[in-house]
This record gives C-alpha cells, sequence and structure tokens, in this order.
C-alpha cells in the first residue's frame, strides 16, 4: 500500500519553480527526498501530497503604520507577511537568516538608504527578490534600484488592488515598474488614458461600475437595476475585459481613481449612481446627522445596525435629536497623498465596528471639499499633503465644519509642525512611526473631545507655544511704533501695493509713501518690503492694520469722493 502511494507522489507531485517573467513546473526525480526537510513527525503521504509552498514576504519600513495598514491589506489578499523591519541593519540580518520570498524596501529607511541595504543583501544571496516601495518619485532612483537587481519599483501612490498584483507578480518571478513616475502631466495621461478605456463601456455597463465601486454585490447590482444576476455577471466580465484589470476590486479602484462613477443612470439631481438597497453601517453613518433619530435614512430605507454592537456617539453634533438612543460609528476622512496608504489604512478602520470612513482625499483642496460635503467626525490629515498644505486644511475645515476634530499625521516628530497645528486648531498629532493601534484609539479619543498629543512631544510644544506668544507680543510692540498713516501704508504694502499705487489710493506723494515706508522698515526692524510682508503675515496682523486706522476705509474714502 505504501509502496503503491509512493509511486503516485513520484508521478504526480508539481513543485513550482520561478523563472524570470513566467511561473513554471517541473517533475522532481525523488519529491519524496525534496519535502524530507518539512516533513513532520507522523505526517502521512496524503498530507504531504496536498501540502502547499507558502511565499513570505518580509516588510521593511520605517513608519509603523505605513507597514501594519499593508501588511492586512496583503494578508486580507491571502499573502504570508513573515514580519516587519524598521532599519536597514534589521532587515539584512532577517532576510540573510529567514531567507523571505519576497522582500518590500522603502529606499528611505531612518539608518541607511534601503538601496544600499538591497545592494548588500544582493551581495550575499543573489537570488533575493526585492521590491522597492517607496514615496520617492524619481525615475534615477527607480534605475538605480534596477541596476542594483531589484525585482521592481513602486511608489506609495499604487492603489492596493494593483500593489497587491505587482507583488505577486514578483514572486511569479516577474520584473515591474512603475510607468510614471511624480509627473503631474504623466497623471494626466494617465487619467486620459482611463477614460479612453471608459468610453467602450455601455451605459448599462457603466451603471455596474458605479455600483461595484459603492461595494455592491451581484446580488444587489441585480435588484437595483432590475437585471439577473447571470447578466450582471455578464456585465462585470465585459468591463473587467474593457478596462483591462482582472478583478472585481481592480475595477471598483479604477472607477473611483479615475472619477468615472457619476454615470449615465445616476440621479439627475446628485449625479449618484442608481441606489443600492441595502440595509448597513454605511448607510446609517451616512445619514445619522441629518436623519439623528429617525428609523429610516435619507432615501426612506430602514436602517438597522448589527446586532449587539454598541458604537460611540459622541461624534454627533451638539443639538442633534436622538443622540443617546441611536448607535452611530465615528464618521472619519482620510486625506494622504499616497493611495496604497490610505486605501490599506481605510480598510483597517472600516474593519472597526465604531469606525467608518466616509471620505477619502489625496490633496489639501479635495479634503477642504469632502470635510464640507461629509462633515466628518474626525479628520486625519497627512502634514505633507499637496497643493494646500495641512496646516491651511485644518485652519479651513475647523471654520467650515462645526465640531469636526482634526489630527494631523506626520512622518515623524516635528515640533514645529505640531506648534502650527495647534495654534490653528488641531486637537491631535501622530506619527507614522507609531502603531496602528495608536491612531485607532487616538481617533476614538478625539471624538470624545479629548486632546491627544505624544507626552514626549508636549514640553517642546509648551515652550513653542511660550516663545510664538514672546514673538507676537514683540511684533504688537513694534506695531504700536507705527502711526496711523504707516499702518495704512503697511497695509497697502501687505496686499502687493506699489510706490505709485500707495500713493495714488492715499492721495500723497510717491517721495512721501517712499519715506513712510522707510519708517516702517526701521521700526519693525526689518530690512526690505518683503521682509516688512512677510512680519505682518506672520504675526497675523494684516486683520488689526485694516480695522484700526485701515487701508480699506482710506480707499472707501477716495471712492466716495
Amino acid at each position: 500500500m505504501v509502496d503503491v502511494a509512493k509511486r503516485d507522489l513520484r508521478n504526480t507531485l508539481r513543485v513550482p519553480i520561478a523563472c524570470e517573467g513566467r511561473a513554471m513546473r517541473s517533475r522532481l526525480p525523488n519529491p519524496l527526498q525534496a519535502y524530507a526537510t518539512v516533513q513532520s513527525r507522523g505526517a502521512t503521504l496524503s498530507a504531504l501530497a496536498n501540502r502547499e509552498v507558502l511565499q513570505r514576504v518580509l516588510i521593511v519600513d520605517g513608519q509603523s503604520l505605513f507597514a501594519e495598514a499593508i501588511r492586512s491589506a496583503l494578508e486580507a489578499a491571502g499573502v504570508v507577511v513573515a514580519g516587519v523591519s524598521g532599519t536597514a541593519e534589521d532587515a539584512v540580518t532577517r532576510v540573510l537568516r529567514e531567507r523571505p520570498d519576497l522582500v518590500l524596501m522603502d529606499v528611505a529607511l531612518p539608518d541607511q538608504s534601503g538601496l544600499l541595504a538591497g545592494r548588500r543583501i544582493l551581495n550575499d544571496w543573489p537570488e533575493a527578490k526585492i521590491l522597492a516601495l517607496t514615496a520617492l518619485e524619481e525615475r534615477r532612483v527607480a534605475e538605480e534600484a534596477l541596476r542594483i537587481g531589484f525585482r521592481g519599483y513602486l511608489t506609495k501612490r499604487t492603489p492596493v488592488a494593483q500593489f497587491v498584483s505587482s507583488v505577486r507578480s514578483v514572486l511569479d518571478g516577474q520584473r515591474i515598474m512603475v510607468h510614471r513616475l511624480g509627473s503631474a502631466s504623466r497623471q494626466a495621461a494617465e487619467h486620459e488614458d482611463a477614460e479612453l478605456l471608459a468610453t467602450h463601456l455601455t451605459p448599462r455597463e457603466r451603471e455596474v461600475l458605479a455600483l461595484l465601486a459603492r461595494g455592491a454585490n451581484g446580488g444587489e447590482i441585480a435588484a437595483a437595476l432590475a437585471i439577473s444576476r447571470n447578466t450582471v455577471r455578464t456585465h462585470v466580465q465585459s468591463i473587467l475585459t474593457k478596462l483591462q484589470v482582472h478583478s472585481r476590486l481592480e475595477a471598483s479602484t479604477f472607477a473611483v481613481r479615475h472619477r468615472l462613477t457619476a454615470l449615465p443612470g445616476a440621479d439627475a439631481s446628485t449625479g449618484a449612481p442608481p441606489t443600492v438597497d441595502r440595509s448597513s453601517r454605511r448607510a446609517l453613518g451616512s445619514n445619522a446627522r441629518r436623519d439623528a433619530g429617525t428609523p429610516s435614512d435619507a432615501r426612506g430605507r430602514p436602517s438597522s445596525p448589527r446586532s449587539g454592537v454598541v458604537w460611540s456617539t459622541a461624534g454627533r453634533r451638539k443639538g442633534e435629536p436622538g443622540v443617546s438612543d441611536a448607535p452611530v460609528p465615528i464618521r472619519v476622512l482620510l486625506a494622504d497623498q499616497h493611495a496604497l496608504f490610505r486605501e490599506a489604512l481605510r480598510a483597517n478602520f472600516d474593519a472597526e465596528p465604531d469606525l467608518l470612513v466616509v471620505a477619502e482625499a489625496e490633496s489639501g483642496f479635495q479634503a477642504v471639499e469632502e470635510g464640507g460635503r461629509e462633515e466628518p467626525d474626525v479628520a486625519i490629515l497627512h502634514a505633507g499633503l499637496e497643493a494646500c498644505d495641512a496646516i491651511q486644511v485644518v485652519g479651513l475645515l475647523h471654520e467650515r465644519v462645526a465640531g469636526c476634530r482634526l489630527l494631523i499625521l506626520a512622518d515623524g516628530e516635528d515640533q514645529g509642525t505640531l506648534a502650527a497645528a495647534v495654534e490653528a486648531g488641531a486637537s491631535g498629532f501622530h506619527t507614522k512611526r507609531a502603531p496602528l493601534v495608536d491612531l485607532l484609539e487616538a481617533t476614538r479619543a478625539l471624538s470624545r473631545g479629548e486632546t491627544v498629543i505624544p507626552p514626549r512631544m508636549l514640553g517642546g510644544l509648551l515652550s513653542r507655544l511660550i516663545s510664538h506668544r514672546h514673538e507676537l507680543d514683540v511684533a504688537q510692540e513694534r506695531l504700536a511704533r507705527l502711526t496711523r498713516r504707516e499702518r495704512q501704508v503697511l497695509a497697502l504694502l501687505a496686499e502687493g501695493a506699489d510706490n505709485d499705487a500707495i500713493a495714488r489710493t492715499l492721495v500723497i506723494s510717491p517721495q512721501t509713501a517712499r519715506t513712510h515706508i522707510q519708517n516702517i522698515l526701521s521700526k519693525l526692524e526689518v530690512h526690505s518690503r518683503l521682509e516688512a510682508t512677510a512680519f505682518v503675515f506672520w504675526n497675523g496682523s494684516l486683520q488689526n492694520l485694516e480695522t484700526s486706522n485701515g487701508a480699506h476705509q482710506v480707499r472707501a474714502t477716495q471712492g466716495a469722493t
């Protein structure tokens, strides 16, 4: 009996062998011997035949929060994560000791360049598969990584679905390279390519894609569009083919990333796709503030939360009815320019029963727009937001979204950023080097009205605030030296007026304007008009100048005469 089993196993067992650009399977002359080192005591031949070779990935990134987020995304996709290293030295040691099947290597590590770490690994283990995963979007860096021997180069702007697909491709022996790095024109070209692909979709396929992007399954799409499930499957397969993607998740990510979700068949007034009729915590969370205390959402659908789950109601706006009765998740806005981190973080937040991400943003302007539309309880803003920086966004959201608590998420412990954020109205500060669980708890604490700042940074924050307060006092003392006319001239300078414009506005000669400007520079103890203008904006004095003997009053008087 055993001899028969051995013969059958010898004839049928196949072992994967990775090769460049493809995967192939090969018969081994003695598969029992090949598996002898992994066969456990008492293992049967049948168990051995069914055993799968698991491929392990090691994540190397100095930002614990990012590493944990993508670890969850990989594990959810069925990829085994062997561990996380936060430094180059630890990564080199672990890789050479544990020999993982793939290393995800950040280029910017705390102690050494990830490129140098990769070179050290490849010198001792040439067969190692290393994939660069970094925020750096420089082609020369990518080319250097490939020259060293990395199997590919991905940026952290890569969507989760594409990231997982790339990891699997490298594990299968392929090399990958992000086609567009950094350039806005390249990003625009990518968007144009997406729109071109979308033009091949029929109106019905666009409706199906819009519902996929909202998270609808086959049954929900069939019910919403009054078609059969078989028809839905046909439409989905056609969508995957036309968009050149491989799964519903990739199609959904594609649609959201390129804003293809406001499609034909949408509500004429809102541009939203056909409604998915379901009772979920998303429906409840999205409409809780607008319809608090009612048994249905804004479209009249029953909203029944999952039994046994109690959500915090601290995120509700004051004065709303039903605050103590309706279980409402904490509504969160995530703003970060890196799609991979943002999407992976969202998945972790949405896995928590009391947290719900209602909007994402990749720029400061988009964060302000989404915040005004969704009215989140907590907004988490990366300090390095593009277009409009996080400190400006804090100020704008603080003014426009009453009750929204704001948290700055920084790459490291920057006292200057912390002080500026607190002065702008932020209630929390967190770094990407801290664990994911800390960010989840910080979000909950903010929704309860607490302030969240790392204890080790409080001393520096207090010193900076006191120092800034002193600087403001000094600035006010210097401004007090100015005469009424000099204040008017300074206000016009701050608005960009030149000598002639100042002279015309104040009905004085250009020479008199120059004299006033010289006096202003002397009294403020600055050396140029640019420094004087910076002095005004840095110390928040422009409004005081305009309301106290202000230039606007002068212009109004001149206009009247």
